[in-house]
């Protein structure tokens, strides 16, 4: 939904919470059920309540991205703003070196040594020996094996 296409106006006054789903199009909740409404409404709008009444103080252009609350918004553990700036800073280091074809373990054991006897010792002996000799988290260990078995 774009600004054209959503239904209240700046200045707007609703004169309760029924009346707002109905110009909304949205079922009426109540509980948890209204307070997820009126978060996703947030995304739209500000608005603020005198009474039974709701006021719409501004309307996004663009609607706000959703935030669910969970760590990196309940995306893969694996999937943070720092892959994407690692990808970037690993491009523009194989293009200023002017490779073009390397295989994973080359580019991380010879380019970039970010490999090192851990993680050599991490493939051979697998990832639960591996978390309890480091003392370390079986799912973190799990989930960091994964990855780089995925990008080989």
């Amino acid at each position: 939904m774009n600004k054209n296409d959503f239904p209240l106006e700046k200045g707007q006054v609703i004169k309760n919470y029924k009346k707002l789903c109905e110009i909304i199009g949205v079922e009426e909740k109540d509980g948890n059920g209204k307070i997820a409404q009126m978060k996703e409404l947030k995304r739209y709008c500000t608005f603020h309540t005198q009474g039974q009444k709701y006021i719409i103080d501004e309307v996004y252009d663009i609607p706000k991205g959703k935030n669910d609350g969970r760590v990196n918004n309940g995306g893969h553990v694996a999937h943070t703003i720092y892959e994407d700036l690692m990808d970037n800073l690993i491009l523009d280091l194989l293009s200023e070196e002017q490779i073009e074809s390397l295989s994973f373990h080359e580019l991380f054991q010879d380019i970039i040594p970010l490999f090192t006897q851990e993680y050599s010792d991490l493939q051979k002996e697998g990832y639960e020996y591996y978390s309890i000799r480091k003392e370390m988290s079986k799912g973190l260990v799990l989930t960091y094996s994964q990855k780089t078995k995925r990008n080989s």
